[in-house]
């Protein structure tokens, strides 16, 4: 699946989430600021990183956390599936 992704980062790399090390990381890898970037993520854990990253994120319910967990978090958008997601993300 890597040819799917520019780039990725695990705790191996980084430090654990909800620490934003890793989005840091991915950032500067990419050329790219947190502003023009999104986390996609299923967890508050997720969430939570992208929030402390500055980050504007997307909740999927398609993992962990349900919607009413998610939007805790103040998400952009929760989506419950990737044709939703794929709406989301090409505006």
């Amino acid at each position: 699946m890597r040819h799917f992704f520019s780039a990725t980062r695990t705790s191996d790399e980084a430090q654990s989430k909800p620490s934003p090390d890793m989005l840091y990381q991915l950032l500067k890898e990419l050329g790219i600021s947190a502003q023009d970037a999104v986390m996609i993520g299923d967890t508050q854990i997720d969430m939570t990183m992208a929030k402390a990253a500055g980050m504007d994120r997307i909740g999927v319910t398609m993992g962990v956390h349900n919607a009413q967990q998610l939007n805790e978090l103040s998400p952009v958008a929760t989506v419950d599936n990737y044709l939703q997601l794929q709406q989301v993300l090409l505006g």
